[in-house]
């Protein structure tokens, strides 16, 4: 309803012209509905007041916010624009058309009315918001910080611009800013995108402990968050808790069955706890449900290797070749065990490709 909250700043506003009190009333009655919520009816007030008058402005506006609301969204911004070719400094529309042109994914276009907005009225911070954001999706994440900071200046209680300065600053790779931007919105008002961005500035700094404690709290305020449980498993993992990453990963995979990097970390983690035969079948489930994965491959023919199944281990470096041409390590023990099972020539044509892809020689102890 953001439209609906244009309007509310605008307030109603009433044509004043002689000779066109008939349209007036229309545009009068238009407001009044609009105000009950009743926009259907509202709708058909503002057509009748343009039928008599054509070249007001308000009348245009007023119509575009409630085609808006009515989801008639290209009718919008054909309102917005004849407002704006009427009355060039018609701030407003230049905003609801940004914010509909933002919705619609045209962020250039969006960037532009809010560019628009804020030269007509450089002390708006929904202006400076709405344009930052704009800027996050066109990657132009260092101008969204400056817009974001101004419109903490203008507005001190904005805390979403602290959240969105977190995610510019982490895909700028300046992960400590990030976590200073999102405890700020934390404290604030706790987010749980900001719990997330901070866990993961944390996990990029090998900071696991605190990284676990932002997605355990994401996985209290939404317990159905694969991602936040799968996220929580790999700080555990990576903080040597084999048991307890088994825990989280497995609750990911209860909540999202088709999670299948959730399934190959919780083959990682059986396998690091020596569980070698549930490590193969979580494999088994990474790979059914995304075939081209060669990780999945390669792990399961490690634990496949460990538990004497030869031939199968083969069979899967064969796969995570086949699918990840350039595998240095799948060459290198698929050459391993060639060797293992009497197949010299296998092993030494491995052992050449593996040395071909890490620049270095590994055929020599076999292949003499």
């Amino acid at each position: 309803m953001k439209q609906f909250w244009v309007f509310c700043m605008m307030g109603l506003m009433y044509f004043q012209a002689q000779g066109q009190q008939t349209a007036e009333a229309f545009f009068k009655n238009g407001n009044a509905k609009f105000e009950a919520r009743k926009f259907a009816d509202a709708l058909k007030e503002y057509d009748q007041a343009i039928v008599l008058d054509a070249r007001n402005p308000d009348f245009y506006f007023r119509r575009a916010g409630t085609k808006s609301i009515l989801s008639d969204k290209a009718g919008a911004i054909s309102d917005y624009t004849k407002t704006i070719g009427l009355q060039a400094a018609y701030t407003y529309a230049y905003y609801g058309r940004g914010l509909l042109k933002s919705d619609a994914g045209d962020f250039s276009a969006a960037y532009s009315d809010f560019s628009k907005v804020i030269e007509q009225k450089p002390d708006m911070p929904e202006a400076f918001m709405q344009r930052g954001i704009a800027s996050i999706k066109l990657k132009d994440f260092k101008s969204s910080v400056g817009d974001f900071e101004k419109a903490l200046q203008l507005n001190a209680q904005l805390s979403d611009a602290w959240l969105y300065i977190g995610l510019a600053k982490y895909q700028l790779g300046d992960k400590s800013g990030t976590i200073e931007a999102c405890s700020k919105k934390i404290e604030m008002k706790p987010d749980i995108d900001a719990y997330g961005y901070r866990g993961a500035a944390y996990y990029d700094q090998k900071d696991y402990k605190n990284a676990a404690k932002d997605f355990k709290k994401m996985t209290e305020l939404s317990p159905k968050d694969e991602k936040a449980w799968y996220n929580l498993g790999l700080c555990h993992y990576n903080s040597a808790d084999s048991a307890q990453s088994i825990k989280d990963f497995t609750k990911a995979t209860e909540i999202n069955p088709s999670y299948a990097e959730a399934w190959y970390n919780l083959g990682n983690a059986k396998a690091k706890m020596e569980d070698d035969t549930h490590a193969i079948d979580a494999f088994t489930k990474a790979i059914d449900i995304k075939p081209l994965y060669p990780e999945a491959f390669y792990n399961r023919a490690n634990s496949k290797e460990r538990t004497q199944d030869y031939q199968g281990a083969i069979l899967d470096f064969n796969k995570a070749i086949e699918l990840k041409a350039d595998y240095f390590s799948a060459y290198r023990l698929r050459g391993k065990l060639k060797a293992m099972i009497g197949d010299k020539e296998g092993a030494c044509a491995d052992y050449t490709a593996a040395g071909a892809l890490a620049k270095d020689d590994f055929k020599f102890q076999h292949c003499k």
